[in-house]
């Protein structure tokens, strides 16, 4: 019985690189004289990035050429793009 990854290699690429956002969000909305909740917001959105990351790492197959956790939005699906 091993660790499986449950979120699909897109979603954890918007994860990714959405949790720095959401880290940043949360500091802005810090009150200055916090300086204590500030580091420890910013330390664990970075602790979450990194393992999201590395998540991924686990999950990426260097044999395979191709573009991997890639996501395909349709943006204009009327217009095919």
């Amino acid at each position: 019985m091993g660790f499986e990854l449950q979120l699909e290699g897109s979603t954890l690429l918007s994860a990714t690189m959405l949790s720095p956002l959401l880290g940043v969000i949360a500091l802005m909305f810090t009150p200055a004289e916090k300086t204590s909740l500030a580091r420890t917001l910013a330390t664990t959105s970075g602790v979450i990035t990194l393992l999201l990351s590395l998540l991924l790492l686990n999950g990426f197959d260097s044999s395979v050429p191709a573009f991997q956790f890639g996501e395909l939005v349709p943006w204009l699906p009327d217009f095919e793009v």
